[in-house]
């Protein structure tokens, strides 16, 4: 019998998630590329989409960077996502810079630059944009004075705009008194990354600097891709660490990940039940994770379900990058689920509390399961995260539902 299946593409916003993750991947690369006998510290979702610290005998330089996922687009000075983040990082280096002089921004984006046309914010405040693209001539050694001052008048009306219906004002009065020597220094702290690396071609090129680390071997070969694996598993894991200091990943935790990277068998610990993936029979629901919540719970906070969901998108992601390896874990997590999941589902007692309540014990019976299973099988995620994401996806898919 023919099984139909959803199809269902994961979202941009997720695949700039994915972004995040290859990106403070590649940086802590970089690093060790570089040689140096100090350490670096490196997150994802800590302040901006991705922070590095790397300290010296100065003291220590901070990173914030801003990843854009945004396929065939271009943007200019007036793109919604350009002036989000210069309100991000001005706030955030009037936040930093008092305590360190030592900060840096990152702008990165798939993107292009494109030219600006006269919108009616423009001629509202008289700013008219010069022939060449803004964007170019902000990267330039020394920006413009009149550049500088159309930067400084778009920034001041989007700050205004995001701070109009919140109690406080923020920084705008700051802003508004920055003079032009002031607010050139705070641009030149942006570095800008344009039409820059994908996912796909993110992931290659660190595929290369694994190969070409300083911690490969002869004992390596071939296992670019566990290794790298680890690393993207490690930096999303510690991501909700409730210590702090807990959610960077550094040097020396690469280096350990090379190391246990050695004794990986990839060729005898295949878990073949992907084979069986194919054969399931499917329940002929066609609702996604938010119709199912809703359902049984139509008072369930609006904001965390949007969470859940994007949590869903992720597992799509991860199954596209690891194929049959990663079908057999979520075929795993299925039987897991399967055997508790009419047990904990009364219609009496659902609401938000609860519903949380069945995904955590979801996750952990699956991860119980999966700890197991790893004493005969490798599986290429196999954090508590990840596997949470995959419990979202088997709803937001036909295979579970709470009725």
């Amino acid at each position: 019998m023919q099984i139909s299946t959803i199809n269902r593409e994961a979202s941009d916003k997720t695949k700039g998630f994915r972004l995040q993750k290859l990106r403070a991947a590649k940086l802590a690369l970089e690093e060790i590329e570089k040689g140096s006998f100090s350490n670096f510290y490196i997150a994802i979702e800590q302040g901006e989409d991705v922070s590095k610290i790397t300290p010296d005998d100065l003291g220590e330089e901070e990173y914030f960077e801003e990843d854009k996922y945004y396929p065939d687009s271009n943007f200019t000075i007036n793109s919604h996502p350009v002036k989000n983040t210069l309100v991000s990082f001005f706030d955030l280096y009037l936040q930093r810079w008092r305590e360190s002089n030592n900060i840096c921004f990152g702008f990165y984006t798939t993107a292009n630059i494109g030219k600006e046309s006269a919108t009616k914010l423009s001629a509202e405040h008289k700013i008219k944009f010069p022939k060449e693209k803004i964007l170019d001539l902000i990267q330039s050694d020394d920006i413009d004075d009149s550049v500088v001052d159309i930067i400084h008048k778009i920034l001041i009306v989007e700050y205004e705009k995001q701070y109009k219906d919140k109690e406080t004002s923020g920084n705008l009065d700051i802003l508004k008194a920055y003079d032009k020597k002031s607010f050139k220094k705070f641009l030149k702290s942006i570095r800008w990354f344009f039409g820059d690396e994908d996912n796909e071609a993110l992931k290659t090129s660190a595929l290369v600097k694994i190969k070409k680390s300083q911690f490969f071997n002869f004992k390596l070969e071939g296992k670019e891709s566990y290794i790298l694996s680890e690393i993207l598993e490690w930096i999303e894991e510690r991501q909700d660490k409730a210590n702090y200091s807990e959610r960077f990943i550094d040097k020396y935790q690469i280096e350990l990940i090379f190391k246990k990277a050695e004794s990986y068998d990839e060729a005898i610990k295949k878990d073949p039940v992907w084979k069986s993936w194919e054969s399931i029979e499917i329940p002929d629901d066609t609702r996604n994770l938010k119709e199912k919540v809703y359902s049984v719970c139509g008072s369930f906070d609006k904001k965390e379900i949007k969470r859940l969901t994007r949590r869903a998108c992720a597992a799509k992601i991860e199954e596209s990058d690891y194929g049959k390896d990663y079908l057999s874990l979520k075929y795993r997590v299925l039987e897991a689920c399967e055997e508790i999941i009419h047990s904990k589902v009364s219609s009496s007692d659902i609401n938000q509390e609860r519903i949380s309540q069945i995904f955590e014990e979801l996750k952990e019976k699956s991860k119980e399961s999966i700890e197991e299973l790893k004493k005969d099988f490798n599986y290429p995620i196999n954090n508590a995260h990840s596997i949470k994401s995959i419990v979202l996806d088997l709803f937001d898919s036909c295979y579970l539902s709470f009725d």
